[in-house]
Formats: structure tokens, sequence, C-alpha cells
């Protein structure tokens, strides 16, 4: 069962850079997480919990190969974790599975995507 059955029949997620969706503003980690990190660090922290955006690493599956620049920006805030002596807590997954894989198969039910997230837990723990 797809989770937007409402959507057409051939119909694709998409979003549009001319528009602004109110829902993808936040705090902006992506390009502000060395000011937030020296934060945390500022406020005594020593654990930062976070989740490697499965999407991010692998956008497109196994298959489509790895986004390099979504790993970097993983080594980055972690480089930057140990800087300020702050352990990084991993969650691997927090319902982001990558739109072409629920688009390809389905949802949890398929195999595939089980064989799909073994891989992407195998390549992070070498990140």
């Amino acid at each position: 069962m797809r989770q937007f059955e409402h959507l057409p029949k051939g119909a694709k997620y998409q979003l549009f850079d001319d528009i602004r969706y109110t829902n993808h503003v936040g705090i902006d980690f992506y390009h502000r997480y060395k000011e937030d990190i020296a934060l945390f660090a500022e406020l005594g922290f020593t654990t930062f919990n976070t989740t490697i955006s499965w999407a991010r690493v692998y956008p497109h599956g196994v298959e489509g190969g790895v986004n390099q620049e979504g790993v970097e920006f993983y080594r980055n805030v972690f480089k930057e974790c140990r800087k300020y002596g702050i352990d990084p807590v991993i969650t691997l997954y927090k319902y982001d599975e990558p739109v072409y894989l629920e688009e390809t198969y389905g949802d949890w039910t398929n195999r595939e995507m089980i064989h799909q997230f073994v891989e992407l837990q195998g390549y992070v723990l070498v990140i």
C-alpha cells in the first residue's frame, strides 16, 4: 500500500524551487551546524543525538550509489563534535526512507527495503 494513495495514478512527488514550503523552514542545522555545535559545547553538552538521513546518503537506493556530498556533511558534523568533546549518538532510521524507494518498492512489506536498509547501515558505520 502506498503512503499517498490519494495522488492520481502516475503522479510523482516533486518540490518546486520557486515555492516556499513553510514546513521546510526550521533551525537550518545543515548550514549552521558549526555554530549550533559550538553552542552545545558552551551549554556543557557531552552528547548530541542526530539521525543520519537515509535519503541524504542513498537518495536513489543502493543501485543509485552514494551521495558523497551527504556523506561529507556527516563527516564534517562528527568532526565538529569531536572538536568540542561531544559524542554523537546516531539514529539510522527515523521514517525518512528515500522517495525513490517508496515509489520503487512500496514499503517495509517488500523485503528489498530490508536489503536496502542493511546496505545503508553497513555503509554509514564507516562514515
